[in-house]
């Protein structure tokens, strides 16, 4: 296989809102957080928030948004070993959206710097286990609802073997959330770019 051939973006693509939270306004205003961590490659986004998000619609995240693998959405190289990702959805409520933000690449400062240097053999599935406790326990104290996280891994040698079988592409479809807090379907687009 050629060099080019090992050049992936994972992307997250849409999100459908499949029900809204139970809060006094007639819509939501969700916004979405990315961290994705791995030998050498450490990466933290987030979106702009979606207003006016009823249930039953579908959006997509712009070109520069979403950006899970391949700094600025754009195509590289695979590290060795794993790399993983934690996505979360908040609602907007009246918090800072720059607090939220800081809460979580602190989340993720913390969970990638006492893991690597704790020696754990699979720690990139570590970190990402250990984001999802201090996601919320950091997010808890602001004013914006946190939603839902979606957890990922993904290494070379799988992500080759099924791409080999969708023809270069493929999308992984997660859900989740609470009646209480909104649901939501997110769609992540993993590429291998020749």
């Amino acid at each position: 296989m050629s060099p080019l051939a090992e050049r992936f973006l994972i992307k997250a693509y849409a999100f459908r809102c499949l029900e809204e939270s139970n809060e006094w306004s007639s819509h939501d205003e969700p916004y979405w957080l990315f961290a994705v961590v791995g030998p050498g490659y450490k990466a933290v986004s987030s979106t702009h928030v979606f207003n006016g998000v009823d249930a039953g619609e579908a959006f997509y995240f712009g070109a520069n948004e979403g950006c899970i693998f391949g700094a600025n959405c754009q195509p590289a190289k695979f590290p060795a070993g794993e790399v993983g990702a934690i996505i979360t959805c908040m609602e907007h409520d009246e918090g800072d959206i720059s607090d939220t933000r800081d809460a979580f690449a602190t989340a993720v400062g913390i969970a990638d710097g006492v893991l690597a240097a704790s020696g754990v053999a699979a720690w990139v599935a570590a970190v990402v286990a250990a984001l999802g406790g201090l996601i919320a326990i950091l997010l808890g104290f602001l004013e914006d609802d946190h939603v839902v996280d979606f957890a990922y891994t993904w290494d070379a040698p799988t992500l080759h073997e099924v791409l080999d079988k969708h023809g270069g592409t493929y999308d992984v479809v997660s859900e989740g959330g609470s009646s209480s807090e909104g649901r939501y379907r997110l769609r992540t687009r993993v590429t291998r770019m020749v």
